[in-house]
């Protein structure tokens, strides 16, 4: 978090000196009759010269008009548009931070057009708005800011700093989340004097390539091997897992792949290697051979569990490593520990040991010093650096920064809110240097191995008592660390581009919706505490939102089935709306603003007509006071009476000025206005329900409930990340139901808030406009290089590839891949599962279950099932199939369907669930039928040979290997095509960013977008704005239909279909083992399916796998195909591609 206002100090006291005798001047001559000049703030003034300032150096032939391209943090690959110096790249970067408001064109148009109007005494630029030229003029007041404007592009902006004051003894007032407490600190305590070592941050300039010879990364895996002997460890053979992979580097794009044995690692590495390689090995070996040399390193995993097992590890042999976490969710992460540790320690559930529970502790040591009167802390809310003198009044908190506060660590930012008045009376807790809950915190400050989670980077704080400015983690790698290392990085893309444009399903028929589960948790948790919970105001509010948020939805829904004008109408507001972008139609539409007025007449309606519809949007419901339109909007809220409502409405649109519509026109937009007003009230009320979501979690059981929607980044990323090529927007979507227009649609939620994947890209660099240099970055994965897919395809030139062991490909090779379809008794026709939904979907999903589980009888004997054959084929130590569904829910239904019709007998099959399922009434989550997904690598423990789990929650993570060390799991069962919904919103944004980063970084495409026009600033940046909304537009009215997909839409769809596949397989071939693969469900071959007959591309996935796969393998397509990416394709799926080629149907096995 930057200090911005040390920055404007200086420049802004200087100005209003300037403004105050420009005042004088206005009053002399309004006096003389004179036009008095226009007066603006002092901020306002200087925003607009520093940005214009900024123009001139870094792009002098700019429009004036163009700043706001710079702002979005596109750096267009046109090198005559702005300058690509060093120097300048710092400037803008600050100049980002300064003026983030006006990375939107029209801020930034208004913004000057206001600076237009200035006196000439104290303007600093002369500007043309319709030409866009700017020029310096000489100026008598104040003329020495423009050296100051210059001055200030040029410094790196400091952090906030966090003073903090150790608390003395006495007795302290604080707040720990919603209690009221009194803590009192004994003067017979031996009390620090100051606070534990903290973090040094140097300013690093510049930073040296790291180059490894890979026989030292041997000998650290001998070492390994050396101390889990030593230190008595299950041995895991490092030395002998390194030796199989052979490591290959391009120094380039152009250059071919080579066998390397030292690897170079300077900015970011791209590396891959066909799944089960060893890359996670490496990873590993990487950290240790890190830490012994003096370095530090982070990796970055998938999952809080895989964290805390490597800290263990690392610290069981000696090594100096500790986790990055935040201080939210640990009774989850204790829990999942738990559950782990009781698969290996089953019969002695309270006697398990693990470092884990000692850096998810949630202990506050204030807790012993409550007084007798007070409640106990809360301790997810420990009031660390919030105690306050008990003679002081306590204050009520600051509604500022809770959005931030909400996040892990983020509880310091309380102090940052507070004003310098209240700042000196605030004290932080003197227990800190022993403090459980802080133990991960101060190891880090001298552990060479960092583990974290992409979550806990973004999220989490430095402690100020470890780190004055304020800092999240992500930054303090940024500043510190020699090597970040991130596992399965195509994963951690998908991840950062959700977490920085989160969507929801507020309203829909299933059960799936985020508003009918609130209303269906939230009172049933009421009720069963009596209303106690309401005894605190906070609760009841939040209570009251929720309702208010029902009953504006009710009310919305109740017009669209009602209104078929108004549906329509909103189906074509560009498949997203807002109450603002409607309210704005509507001003536009009333007021008759078109192109026919000149511009000054658009702006004098615009602008008499908007005041009150931008009072309501500040406060729709009069809650800080009252106005015309709030009081309307509870009408609309509480009458039932539709009619009336629209009375009123109505002669409320007639009192404003300009109105020109006819009795038609007027009673249209009536019924516009009205849907406008509930859904800022819908909006609101989310507002309000997301501010105190981490607060209301816990105490209604919602954690099942949450959504990256609540747990937004927090804003200090906001001048760092590019912004979505279409412009960060916020939005309702309305899809209508696909079986009958007059059924209900879904009401979905979501906000884009730039492009996420960047800060995986530039691990190395994001900071640079602070002038330092990052650590270097190794990005790992299997499938990274994924052909057009815009979810898993990482935008990085690939430049090593890790091998294994050409015996252990072609065993892989020999996988076999069969068509496997169940028939319907009553039609004979192949079974599908994809496609239906609700009761239809399970019903044919038991019909292929039964098909494979189902036993014959011959006379009296019981005659072994399909699964049963399948298993008495595969290899001894690998006889478990794993049976792919589409979600959890499924994996539950599959699992009892087979058991209650005597298909599998108990235990002999298991069904996945997630982590944070929550515990029964028993110690252990021991069952003879669920595996969390977090302990899917104990498969082999258990006595079960069936497991069943949905492709999502299979597809990455554990290995799942047997005592040798090869997978356990033999063959798979695809009982469902992978497929995202049609209307899926994330897969849509996921595509806007792959088309971001490849477009901005295109040169050729960029001089077409300026056709035979010179490049200017301002024109691309607006054609590449236009062209990103076209294609989102194009994206949004585009269902997810494989079979009707455009080419190229369907084969970026089956790339990114293959790597989820291809990801499954992997479980199965890990050890270089060969598998069984077979595809149950029509929907994978429907035209095989019904006639036996090949299928085409368009109709098949298998068929359509094939041919993306094709050019890369065929010698006739090599003309096409780079040489350098058939070697990628050939190595990362060759297996994959010969088993769909020969793949072939089987009825029976």
């Amino acid at each position: 978090m930057r200090d911005l206002s040390k920055q404007w100090k200086m420049v802004e006291k200087k100005l209003r000196e300037a403004l105050s005798k420009l005042s004088q001047l206005a009053q002399a001559a309004e006096e003389d009759g004179a036009a008095a000049p226009l007066m603006v703030d002092a901020r306002r003034l200087a925003e607009v010269e520093l940005g214009l300032t900024l123009l001139s150096e870094v792009a002098p032939a700019a429009s004036a008009r163009a700043l706001w391209v710079l702002l979005t943090g596109y750096s267009f690959a046109l090198p005559e548009l702005h300058s690509s110096h060093q120097e300048h790249v710092q400037m803008i970067g600050v100049a980002r931070h300064l003026l983030l408001a006006y990375k939107n064109a029209r801020h930034w148009e208004r913004a000057l057009a206001d600076y237009t109007r200035v006196s000439e005494l104290l303007r600093l630029y002369d500007v043309d708005l319709q030409t866009g030229r700017y020029s310096r003029r000489p100026v008598s007041l104040y003329p020495e800011r423009l050296a100051l404007y210059q001055q200030l592009c040029r410094q790196p902006l400091p952090h906030r700093e966090r003073k903090l004051r150790l608390a003395p003894a006495g007795r302290y007032l604080c707040r720990s989340g919603r209690r009221r407490t009194t803590v009192i600190i004994p003067p017979d305590l031996a009390l620090p004097s100051s606070w534990p070592p903290g973090h040094r941050l140097p300013e690093r300039r510049q930073h040296e390539a790291l180059a490894i010879p890979w026989a030292e990364l041997l000998e650290t895996a001998e070492w390994l091997d050396e101390q889990e002997a030593l230190h008595q460890l299950a041995p895991r053979q490092w030395r002998r897992a390194l030796e199989r992979i052979q490591l290959y580097l391009a120094p380039d794009e152009n250059s071919e792949f080579q066998a390397a044995d030292v690897l170079r690692l300077e900015g970011a590495l791209h590396m891959v290697g066909m799944v089960g390689t060893g890359k996670t090995t490496l990873m590993d070996v990487l950290a240790v051979w890190a830490a012994r040399r003096g370095k530090r390193i982070t990796l970055v995993v998938g999952d809080v569990t895989s964290l805390l097992e490597r800290v263990q590890y690392f610290r069981s042999l000696g090594l100096s490593a500790s986790p990055v976490l935040g201080a939210t969710n640990r009774v989850k992460h204790r829990r999942q520990l738990h559950q782990m540790l009781s698969s290996v320690y089953s019969e002695h559930p309270i006697e398990q040991e693990h470092m884990g529970f000692d850096y998810t502790s949630s202990a506050c040591l204030l807790n012993g010093l409550c007084s007798e009167a007070s409640p106990p802390l809360d301790t997810d809310a420990p009031p660390c650096l919030t105690l306050r003198t008990a003679e002081e009044e306590e204050p009520e908190p600051d509604g500022e920064g809770e959005e931030d506060r909400a996040h892990a660590g983020a509880e310091e930012d309380e102090l940052v809110q507070l004003g310098e008045g209240q700042r000196g009376r605030s004290y932080a807790c003197p227990f800190y240097g022993a403090c459980p809950s802080h133990l991960g915190q101060r190891e880090l400050v001298e552990a060479a191995i960092w583990v974290a989670t992409p979550q806990s980077l973004i999220y989490t704080s430095v402690d100020p008592q470890l780190c004055p400015p304020h800092l999240r983690f992500l930054e303090l790698v940024y500043r510190l660390c020699d090597l970040v290392v991130v596992d399965e990085a195509d994963r951690v893309q998908v991840q950062l581009d959700e977490l920085f444009s989160p969507a929801l399903t507020l309203v829909s028929k299933g059960g799936d919706s985020w508003l009918g589960t609130l209303l269906n948790k939230v009172p049933a948790a009421l009720y069963r505490e009596g209303l106690g919970q309401v005894r605190d105001e906070s609760v009841q509010a939040w209570v009251r939102r929720l309702h208010r948020a029902n009953e504006a939805a009710v009310s919305i829904y109740g017009l669209l089935l009602r209104e078929r004008a108004l549906m329509e109408w909103i189906t074509r507001q560009g498949s997203y709306f807002s109450s603002l972008t409607l309210l704005e139609k509507l001003t536009v539409a009333v007021c008759g603003i078109s192109r026919a007025l000149d511009q000054a007449e658009q702006e004098r309606r615009y602008k008499e007509f908007w005041p009150p519809l931008a009072r309501f949007l500040d406060d729709p419901l009069g809650e800080r006071g009252e106005h015309e339109l709030a009081a309307l909007t509870r009408q609309v809220i509480s009458l039932p009476d539709d009619e009336r409502v629209r009375e009123q409405l109505r002669r409320w649109l007639q009192r404003q000025p300009f109105v020109c519509l006819d009795e038609q026109g007027l009673e249209i937009w009536t019924v516009r206005l009205q849907f406008a007003l509930l859904l800022e009230v819908l909006a609101d009320s989310l507002d309000a329900l997301i501010h105190d979501w981490r607060e209301m979690e816990a105490l209604f059981g919602l954690e099942g409930s949450s959504a990256t929607l609540f747990y937004s980044p927090p804003p200090d990323y906001a001048p760092l990340l590019p912004d979505a090529p279409m412009g960060n927007i916020l939005g309702f979507q309305y899809v209508r139901s696909s079986e009958r227009a007059s059924e209900p649609g879904e009401l979905r939620f979501f906000r884009c808030m730039g492009v996420g994947r960047w800060l995986l890209l530039h691990l190395h660099d994001f900071l640079a406009a602070d002038g330092l240099a990052g650590p270097h970055s190794l990005l790992l994965s299997g499938t990274s290089w994924a052909g057009t897919s815009p979810i898993y395809h990482l935008q990085l030139p690939v430049q090593a590839i890790l091998l294994p062991p050409e015996e252990e490909r072609l065993a892989i090779e020999k996988s076999d891949f069969v068509y496997r379809f169940a028939r319907l008794e009553e039609s004979m026709e192949a079974a599908a599962v994809s496609g239906f939904q609700g009761e239809e979907r399970l019903r044919h999903l038991e019909i292929v279950l039964r098909d494979l589980a189902r036993h014959e009888h011959l006379a009296k004997e019981r005659l072994p099932s399909s699964l049963d054959r399948l298993r008495a084929e595969l290899p001894e130590g690998r006889q478990r199939i794993l049976l792919v569904v589409g979600s959890y829910a499924e994996a539950r239904h599959a699992y009892h369907y087979l058991l209650n019709q005597g298909l599998i007998a108990p235990g002999e099959a298991v069904y996945l669930v997630p982590d944070d399922a929550i515990f029964e009434s028993q110690w252990s989550w021991q069952s003879d039928d669920r595996l969390p997904r977090g302990l899917v690598s104990e498969l082999s423990k258990r006595d079960a040979w069936l497991l069943i789990a949905p492709l999502q929650a299979i597809e990455r993570g554990h290995n799942i290997l047997n005592d040798e060390g090869k997978a356990a799991l033999g063959a798979v069962c695809f009982l469902v095509r992978p497929h995202p919904r049609p209307d899926d919103i994330h897969y849509l944004l996921h595509s806007m960013n792959r088309w971001a980063i490849e477009r901005c970084a295109d040169t050729n495409w960029l001089r077409r977008l300026c056709g035979s026009e010179p490049a200017d600033l301002e024109t691309l940046g607006k054609r590449f704005r236009q062209r990103a909304f076209a294609r989102w537009q194009h994206l949004l009215h585009l269902r997810l239909r494989y079979s009707s997909l455009p080419k190229e839409e369907r084969q970026a769809l089956t790339w990114t279909l293959l790597v989820s596949l291809w990801q499954v397989i992997g479980r199965l071939v890990r050890g270089g083992c060969p598998a069984r693969i077979f595809f149950c469900d029509a929907r994978f071959a429907p035209r095989q399916a019904a006639t036996g007959e090949s299928d085409y591309e368009h109709t098949s996935l298998i068929k359509g796998m094939q041919e993306v796969l094709r050019p890369y393998f065929e010698p006739d397509d090599t003309q096409a195909i780079p040489p350098r990416e058939r070697h990628l394709a050939q190595i990362l799926y060759g297996p994959l591609y010969y088993g769909l080629k020969g793949i072939e149907e089987r009825e029976h096995y």
